[in-house]
């Protein structure tokens, strides 16, 4: 089961880090500027996912980012902030509506989470500046009774986290 959960899993890796190149890129540029600038970089992870925001504030390749949610409200972010927020699914309602909230306060923001092709109705990719795509819609080792199981969705995350964050780190050298 491990190698056809690592093959699986190296796929994935292979397809975010080639169908997902420019979008990394631009991602990174918009959360380079809160960087660099006087603005903030928040980062915010919904359910599973929460666990990049963790490592991005508090991991040992810890940007100087901030939690975008306290206390279940918003923070107080100006157009001189970007947001990275993240989630399992880019279709996931709550995803949707925070979203929303920073795009009408015309904050320069960034997504992370799968698109579903299939899925109908708006998705958090329709309100941020760059989507990234982690392609991960179903579990990934077929099981004996025809269920699937092994869901990697912090793992592939955290891996199109680590693209733009080196992509951020590479920029930030440049520019200084």
């Amino acid at each position: 089961m491990m190698k056809i959960f690592t093959t699986q899993l190296n796929g994935y890796f292979n397809r975010i880090s080639e169908k997902e190149e420019l979008n990394i890129e631009d991602g990174a540029r918009i959360l380079a500027q809160g960087l660099i600038g006087d603005g903030k970089l928040f980062v915010h992870g919904f359910q599973e996912m929460e666990a990049i925001a963790i490592e991005a504030t508090k991991g040992a390749d810890a940007l100087n980012t901030e939690l975008l949610l306290s206390n279940g409200n918003l923070e107080n972010i100006t157009s001189v902030d970007r947001v990275l927020v993240c989630s399992r699914y880019a279709h996931d309602q709550e995803t949707i509506e925070l979203a929303k909230a920073i795009a009408e306060k015309n904050i320069p923001f960034v997504t992370l989470g799968a698109l579903d092709p299939k899925q109908e109705g708006e998705t958090a990719a329709d309100y941020s500046d760059v989507h990234i795509d982690t392609k991960l819609l179903k579990p990934l080792i077929p099981g004996d009774d025809g269920e699937r199981f092994g869901f990697p969705s912090t793992m592939v995350g955290l891996y199109a986290y680590y693209a733009v964050l080196f992509t951020i780190k590479e920029m930030m050298e440049e520019y200084e």
